[in-house]
């Protein structure tokens, strides 16, 4: 079976998922001095049960291969995500 075929398809599910949780995270909404809402328990409870439920099921399924691409590639694009909204490091640069 090709391995990276059910890792692309749990991560195209995951990506967005997280990308919503990261777009209105509460600490990164405050620090931004934003007045946005972060989401609700109960929405981050559910994005966080749909960026997870790809992985278990390659778990579950035995695609131990292609589960270890899921988790690299998804904690890479975490790091990209967080990275492509975090503010610049001269927003939070304190003036003498």
């Amino acid at each position: 079976m090709i391995t990276w075929l059910p890792a692309l398809l749990a991560l195209l599910v995951s990506v967005p998922a997280l990308t919503a949780l990261a777009w209105r995270d509460g600490k990164r909404l405050r620090a931004a001095r934003n007045r946005a809402r972060p989401w609700t328990t109960a929405i981050r409870r559910g994005l966080t049960m749909i960026v997870l439920l790809p992985g278990l099921l390659l778990m579950l399924s035995g695609l131990w291969p292609a589960w270890l691409l899921w988790l690299t590639l998804i904690a890479a694009a975490g790091w990209l995500i967080t990275r492509a909204f975090a503010p610049n490091a001269t927003t939070h640069s304190q003036a003498p």
